[in-house]
């Protein structure tokens, strides 16, 4: 579906979806996803920083066979932790 790219994510509490992730993440707004787009990546991440922690990742588009398009990240790579502000600023220059 794509190539890797750099992606600034928030976690968010995951509040009736039909998912068992209690903690999910979510693109940030500028950088040609939906913010509602679901992410797999680390749990751990996820859950050892607060809930509205922005990362940034490595991801790419993908789609399960009838499924909804979702960013992937491996939970095996390395993540950057950033301030919202930060991230905003890189995703506006261009320089995520």
């Amino acid at each position: 579906m794509g190539y890797y790219r750099r992606v600034a994510i928030e976690t968010y509490w995951n509040y009736g979806e039909p998912s068992s992730k209690r903690i999910r993440a979510q693109p940030l707004p500028g950088q040609g996803f939906p913010t509602d787009m679901h992410v797999a990546c680390s749990a751990r991440m996820r859950e050892e920083y607060p809930v509205g922690t922005v990362f940034v990742v490595q991801a790419q588009v993908k789609q399960k066979e009838g499924g909804t398009p979702f960013l992937y990240s491996s939970w095996q790579w390395r993540y950057d932790v950033v301030e919202e502000h930060v991230a905003c600023q890189r995703i506006a220059s261009g320089t995520l």
